[in-house]
């Protein structure tokens, strides 16, 4: 990536650039037009993501499934931080009850 500032990154971009590095959904904006990051470099960092599997990790880390193999379990973080179900099933087995245990412990 090149030293450039942001000022001659909007420059060279024109209007285009926050068009091209920005999107909303969900009533949420994510705006990466004001990082210094190029359209190109977003674009490999994208395909990467894609060779790598990114998107099977995330669904399988949402469902329960292991996304670590050296600790041969499901990780089920985002699971512990949803307000209500219906969560992961982990070996056949709904995980909202061991979620509400696990809640109730924290409150402790």
């Amino acid at each position: 990536m090149r030293p450039d500032s942001l000022r001659q990154l909007f420059d060279a971009g024109g209007e285009s650039r926050f068009t091209d590095l920005s999107w909303q959904a969900e009533g949420i904006l994510l705006d990466l037009s004001k990082q210094r990051i190029q359209p190109k470099s977003l674009d490999l960092l994208l395909e990467l993501a894609r060779q790598r599997q990114l998107p099977k990790a995330i669904e399988r880390l949402f469902n329960g499934g292991i996304v670590n193999p050296s600790e041969l379990r499901p990780a089920l973080h985002t699971a512990l931080r949803q307000s209500q179900g219906p969560y992961p099933k982990v070996d056949g087995q709904d995980t909202g009850q061991l979620i509400a245990d696990n809640l109730a412990n924290m409150q402790r």
